[in-house]
């Protein structure tokens, strides 16, 4: 993980089991917000306000319109729903392990097509939607770009605090590619206080057989050690490619 000023070039944007940056050409917005509810009162010197609703977003993402049957910008995204987000900001390079990502589960509110010129894609997703619920934070850590994975493996650890959290998190994981060959992985977060000895945080429910997305909740009050790492264990023959990004709470 490189620190500094970086460049939005080396953002990468996972939506459920795609990988839409090949496409991307902007993003207008991404993060998170709370309305603020004016509570002034008749007496009260200044304006007075409390924090209401948290809104979540990416908004302005802007790509190329491309029809290439599961991987282009229309095929993906023609369709409205929601999706597990994963917005990797990479520094001064594409994304790795340790860097910072926004990830949450966001639902897609509108497609439109500009036709002028290059013909382009715009779409903006707030959320998450009705099947989940707001996180009280949506920024957490890459734990795997996007890795094409053939043995049983430990992922690269991640310190990304001082000290180890004890009100659990999230964790999402986007299988973006698998071949037809037969197997499955076991596929878990580990955390650890030291970076040598590791246990299990959570495990996934997917396997890779299918491309796929899934939120890993870790319950509210669970302490998650300083050190992460993405982590699984292979039966068969099957090769995958798998990406894991973590929001502590």
């Amino acid at each position: 993980m490189a620190t500094g000023k970086t460049h939005s070039r080396h953002f990468r944007l996972l939506l459920d089991e795609y990988d839409i940056s090949g496409d991307a050409r902007t993003v207008g917005n991404f993060g998170a917000q709370y309305s603020e509810e004016d509570v002034t009162g008749w007496s009260n010197g200044v304006v007075n306000y409390t924090l209401g609703q948290l809104r979540a977003f990416i908004e302005g993402f802007q790509a190329v319109f491309d029809n290439t049957a599961l991987l282009g910008s229309h095929v993906i995204l023609a369709t409205r729903k929601e999706y597990i987000a994963s917005m990797m900001v990479g520094i001064r390079a594409a994304p790795v392990a340790g860097d910072i990502a926004f990830a949450l589960p966001l639902e897609q509110k509108q497609y439109v097509v500009d036709g002028q010129g290059p013909a382009l894609i715009s779409v903006d997703l707030i959320g998450p939607g009705q099947g989940h619920t707001v996180p009280s934070k949506a920024w957490g850590v890459v734990l795997d770009p996007g890795t094409s994975r053939s043995v049983t493996f430990s992922g690269t650890s991640v310190n990304d605090v001082a000290a180890a959290t004890t009100n659990g998190g999230k964790a999402y994981l986007h299988v973006l590619a698998k071949d037809a060959e037969a197997g499955t992985y076991a596929l878990i977060i580990e955390h650890s206080t030291d970076g040598n000895s590791w246990a299990t945080l959570g495990t996934f429910t997917l396997t890779g057989s299918a491309l796929d997305a899934e939120q890993l909740v870790i319950a509210a009050g669970t302490t998650v050690n300083k050190w992460l790492r993405f982590s699984g264990a292979k039966t068969g023959t099957r090769v995958a490619t798998f990406a894991c990004t973590f929001v502590r709470e």
